[in-house]
């Protein structure tokens, strides 16, 4: 059994401060790694769904709605069937 080492305050914080920073490197790499694997990303730019090619082409999916989505605290949102399809299937010819 391994023991834990105690972390001071002050090297919680900092570790804590590097969160952000690691977020976007790990988002950063996915994005270029879904790119090469695929060839196509699919991303919100500008209010609009974008799918952008490996190429640096992009094409304009839809545009995205800018009105807030009410949710009430503790409930669960449950997209529909087509969403999650959709989402998965790799089509984005609709």
């Amino acid at each position: 059994m391994k023991n834990r080492v105690q972390l001071s305050e002050k090297s919680t914080q900092a570790m804590e401060s590097r969160i952000p920073e690691l977020a976007v490197s790990a988002v950063r790499q996915a994005y270029f790694r879904a790119l090469t694997t695929s060839g196509k990303v699919v991303e919100a730019v500008n209010g609009k769904l974008v799918e952008t090619s490996a190429e640096g082409g992009q094409r304009e999916i839809r545009e995205l709605s800018s009105a807030p989505v009410p949710v009430a605290a503790g409930s669960k949102r449950v997209r529909g069937l087509h969403s999650v399809c959709f989402a998965f299937s790799g089509n984005l010819s609709n």
